[in-house]
């Protein structure tokens, strides 16, 4: 059923996207033996990355969503609609879809909220 194979590709270019994510990016930013003009240079740096990251990971999130969507839509009209049911259950199972979907969710906000600290930082300058 090639809307199961549309779901794993979107499913496993999400986990690629959150893959490449620097876990320096996840965690704020403190160096105190800094400059204050390399601090600023590091922090617009970080900036351009968490806004690019944050973009990928929305992108590959939707992705996701409008597979799901196409799948389930594809489900309910299906003229076999009880074995194509009983196919999207167990690939929402199998894939742990919702786990994938929250936890792209939490570090989308994590990524956000860094964003924002950083950004305070930068005009506290």
């Amino acid at each position: 059923m090639s809307t199961i194979s549309a779901c794993k590709a979107a499913l496993t270019a999400l986990e690629t996207t959150r893959g490449k994510i620097p876990q320096n990016l996840v965690s704020s930013l403190s160096d105190e033996s800094m400059s204050p003009a390399d601090e600023r240079q590091l922090l617009d740096r970080r900036q351009e990355a968490l806004r690019a990251h944050l973009s990928n990971m929305r992108a590959a999130l939707r992705i996701v969503r409008k597979k799901q969507q196409s799948f389930l839509t594809f489900v309910t009209s299906s003229s076999n609609s009880e074995v194509d049911n009983e196919a999207y259950i167990d690939y929402m199972q199998q894939s742990k879809i919702e786990d994938a979907t929250v936890a792209a969710e939490a570090l989308i906000h994590t990524l956000h909220t860094d964003l924002e600290e950083d950004v305070l930082k930068h005009f506290a300058w």
